[in-house]
This record gives structure tokens, sequence and C-alpha cells, in this order.
């Protein structure tokens, strides 16, 4: 992992945001001593924000609506939640949070805008060691930028580079890649092929040709960077079959094969 660059959600420091994760850590380690200690992430912070968010939608509705339960519809084959009653005010509540904001909030300015949660900046960080060093940030508006506004904008520069960035092996040298595409070798990239959540990454075959076709947020993250780079990458997908089994091979397995250079073969070959 070292050089390796990265983004993460960038959340603004505050005093309540301080208060709140003293609190976290003290009640964590009463309800849970034997295990170690686990720290908030911005999940964990939009989680919260998100509720108190919907609280307020409750109070500023509870003062306009009696509450009522719709009865559950009694049509056979239903899930479960078909058949939970639903309350009558749930349209209202909706309505009154479809454009709203939380400001501030725990992770920062905490705004909805037609029922989506808008972008937050990100960091982009470069991994050092075991830790990491904060390189730039990003913003849906202002894209890279070398530092970041105590408000949480871009600072208004023409420097669009980034920090100082350790590379692999050491180096501060960029790397140019391959300047004339290599003949044989491919970059071989090993994909699970487990099934479910096939918006992330489906696995199938050409039934004609037997070649991989790899298809969702993953892949497309992926074939989007390799486009972006100067120079060409050539690569090949090969599926790394996991199965619901405790018995079967999982990610550790294939993360394993990576780090022990074991060269992952297509079962076409």
């Amino acid at each position: 992992m070292q050089g390796v660059l990265g983004v993460k959600s960038y959340v603004t420091r505050s005093n309540e945001l301080d208060m709140f994760t003293k609190r976290w850590r003290k009640r964590f380690r009463q309800e849970y001593p034997d295990m170690d200690q686990v720290e908030l992430n911005v999940f964990g912070l939009w989680a919260y924000d998100s509720i108190t968010l919907l609280a307020e939608a409750v109070e500023k509705v509870g003062t306009t609506a009696i509450p009522k339960l719709k009865k559950p519809d009694t049509r056979e084959n239903l899930t479960d939640l078909d058949a939970l009653r639903t309350s009558e005010v749930g349209s209202l509540l909706i309505d009154s949070m479809q454009n709203t904001e939380l400001k501030p909030g725990l992770s920062g300015d905490f705004r909805i805008i037609d029922r989506e949660l808008q972008p937050y900046p990100y960091q982009i960080v470069n991994i050092i060691g075991k830790g990491e060093k904060v390189v730039g940030f990003w913003t849906e508006k202002d894209g890279i930028s070398h530092k970041l506004k105590m408000n949480g904008k871009t600072a208004k520069t023409n420097n669009k580079q980034l920090g100082v960035i350790i590379w692999p092996g050491e180096s501060t040298i960029v790397p140019r890649g391959w300047e004339i595409p290599t003949s044989g070798k491919k970059l071989r990239v090993g994909v699970p092929d487990k099934g479910g959540l096939e918006q992330f990454i489906k696995v199938e075959r050409d039934p004609t040709t037997q070649a991989v076709i790899t298809t969702g947020l993953g892949p497309d993250v992926f074939k989007e960077v390799i486009l972006s780079l100067k120079y060409d990458v050539p690569y090949e997908f090969i599926p790394f079959p996991i199965a619901h089994s405790p018995t079967s091979q999982n990610y550790d397995d294939l993360v394993h094969k990576i780090n022990s250079k074991v060269k992952l073969t297509s079962s076409a070959e």
C-alpha cells in the first residue's frame, strides 16, 4: 500500500464533534469493556445527523397533524413490511425533509436537496508507513485544490496541484508508466464472482467467445481511471469464484493470492 493515493470524506472539526466523540468513547468502554476501541467514522456521523434531522421534522409535523396509522394490507403473499401499519403523516415527514439543512451537524453542513444528501469535500491522502498524509482536497464545485478553507470550500488559488506525494519506492518523481504499450503481458485484475449486489460488481461470460464481461460500479470506476491515464495499460479481468459457504474461498484468499504473487488464471484458459 506504500505510496497509494486514496480519498476520504472530510469532516470539519468542531467543539460539538469533540464533545460527542468523548461521550461516545466513554459509553463504548462502559458497554463493551472487552472490545478494542472503535472510532467513529463519517457514516456514523451521517447516521446521527440523519436521526437529528428526522427528529426535528417529527416535531414540526407533530404540531400540525394527529398521528394515525393506516391499516395494513391484508392481501396474500405479502412481505413482512407490507403487513405493517403505516403512519398517515409519513408523506408530511417526507415533504418536510426533501429540502432541509442541519447547520452545523456533527459531520459539518448536513444538507438534503431533492431527497439527496449533498456531496461533502473529500481529502486526497497519500499512504506513508502505517499512516496517511493529506495532499489535497476535492469539492464538486471547484475540483482539486491543495488547501481547503475552514468553511469547507476550496481556497481560491491558481494552484490545482496536490502536495508532495511519496510514490511507491519512496520516490517523489511521478511515475510515467509505459511509454510504449507492452506486448504480451497484461495487468491481471482479480474480480470476485459471487453473485448478489450486482450494482457494484457483476461477472459474466460471453456465450460465444467466453470472454469475461465485468460490469458495475467497481469495474466502471477502474475503467474510467485507465482511460484517464496518459499511457496505455493493457488489462484483463480474472474471475475469482466466491461461494456462500463457510468452507469456500473468500476475499481474504483473493488478497492473499495477490500478496503471495500467485497467478490467477481464467477458467477459460
